[in-house]
């Protein structure tokens, strides 16, 4: 190593000692890229070595002298990806990786289907070719296909085979446009050996960051009509319930969730593998078992099964009889795919396609409004929170009592396991990355809100912790 650990950026920049010469000028086809991989502001690099894209490779760490993208060396291709999908999900920013041509992909192909159901921005760059048959060595026929991508096309948001360098780099600066986009998912871009390896063609044009068509759209704001709709509901509602889903990895959220709670009165509970309000706030009744069924209207916002929200499988495709739900997301615009991953179709009774926060912060707005001046309003409001704190305290002292009264059983219990650890962090500076949504208990972990637990991995496969 040829510097010491940088606490500005706290992190060990492993810059290769004694290179030859230092002029950064690109030769290659496979420099310019990966110029253009550090114009995105792609910070760290997650790969196996593959000789399918040596060039690139060779580029990271020669011509860019492993400074941005940084490289982080992994054993396979799902561990590559996986790394990559938490490091988007903790970041909040698109993440870059590159799998070895087919093996690789193929290798990998588990953990961009997480990624594609965790809804998160992973750059996936493979090596492919060369594609023109006269420079293909024995082993590169044998790692070869007419069309890589289709491996992952049926779980990847965008793909692309860009066949010279001119396409190559536009398609570098449209995957993360694609991925950074709501509704956010893994792009896969196959990067060929020949343009790699081939000479700058002199007519090359650099894509900027900076112009207007590189970069990522504003949030979709919600329909007015159906807003002033959706506070109509939850106002008038007896017994309303606020769901949170998968925005709960941004710190921000929890303000608007929270106001939007305490505006109406509602009940609150997670989503399924998900934080997004304070365990202690008294109207927050995650783990309570009848809940969902006894609200009569539902918000479910940025719920990627709004379905499961309410509790709609295993016999009912509603909670109860006469349940108004709400579903805020942007779940209708993603790209079809060929699981069946949350596509039970939910008895939505109003729709809002649009950015789940921008709609948060929009709904508190449109429902303080209402509330302004409207006494009998208040006072229904402020009895049903008197309500929700009484069935608070009950629910959160008897999911302690539960364990506490067994908490010496040998094997020792989860709920210990879960108490001792919190008491060892407790007045620290700590964050969850993962945790088992079935057997992880409520009430015992004191969550301050949002963005303090990256959730699950969305599909179900292994190596995301």
């Amino acid at each position: 190593m040829s510097e010491r650990y940088d606490p500005k950026h706290m992190r060990y920049p492993e810059t290769p000692a004694d290179l030859p010469g230092a002029d950064a000028a690109p030769r290659y086809g496979s420099d310019v890229i990966a110029d253009a991989l550090a114009s995105l502001g792609l910070r760290h690099v997650f790969l196996v070595p593959g000789s399918s894209f040596r060039g690139l490779h060779d580029s990271l760490v020669n011509h860019t002298r492993n400074r941005a993208p940084q490289i982080v060396l992994c054993t396979t291709e799902t561990i590559a990806v996986s790394m990559a999908h938490g490091y988007a999900k903790a970041t909040g920013e698109p993440s870059l990786c590159i799998v070895h041509d087919l093996v690789g992909l193929m290798l990998g192909s588990m953990a961009v289907y997480n990624a594609y159901c965790d809804r998160t921005p992973v750059m996936i760059l493979g090596g492919c070719g060369p594609a023109d048959p006269a420079r293909r060595r024995y082993i590169d026929w044998v790692h070869s296909a007419r069309s890589q991508s289709d491996l992952v096309r049926p779980f990847s948001k965008w793909t692309s085979e860009p066949p010279t360098l001119q396409a190559t780099l536009d398609a570098l600066f449209k995957a993360r446009k694609v991925a950074a986009s709501q509704p956010r998912g893994p792009v896969y871009v196959s990067i060929d050996q020949g343009v790699q390896e081939a000479a700058i063609p002199g007519d090359l044009v650099i894509p900027s960051p900076d112009l207007p068509h590189n970069r990522v759209a504003a949030p979709a704001a919600p329909n007015p009509r159906a807003l002033a709709a959706a506070a109509d509901l939850l106002l008038g509602a007896e017994l309303p319930l606020i769901v949170a889903g998968r925005f709960g990895i941004r710190a921000e959220v929890t303000a608007h969730v929270q106001r939007l709670v305490e505006l109406t009165g509602a009940a609150y509970v997670d989503d399924r593998a998900i934080v997004c309000m304070p365990s202690d706030h008294p109207q927050n009744l995650s783990g309570d078992p009848e809940i969902r069924t006894r609200a009569d209207v539902v918000l479910a916002l940025d719920c990627i099964d709004a379905t499961n929200a309410v509790g709609g499988y295993g016999g009912a495709e509603r909670g109860r009889e006469g349940q108004r739900l709400i579903n805020v997301s942007m779940e209708n615009v993603v790209p079809d795919s060929w699981s069946n991953f949350g596509a039970w179709e939910a008895a939505v009774d109003l729709q809002l396609d649009c950015d789940p926060l921008l709609a948060s912060e929009l709904l508190g707005e449109a429902i303080g409004q209402r509330l302004a001046g409207d006494e009998r309003a208040a006072q229904r409001v402020a009895a049903r929170k008197r309500h929700l704190a009484g069935r608070h305290a009950k629910l959160r002292r008897t999911q302690r009592e539960r364990w506490f009264a067994d908490r010496d059983r040998v094997p020792i219990r989860i709920e210990r396991l879960v108490h001792e650890l919190h008491e060892v962090v407790r007045g620290r500076p700590w964050f969850l990355p993962v945790r088992n949504h079935r057997s992880f208990p409520e009430g015992i972990w004191q969550f301050e809100g949002a963005g303090q637990y990256l959730g699950a991995d969305g599909g179900g496969g292994v190596g995301y912790g």
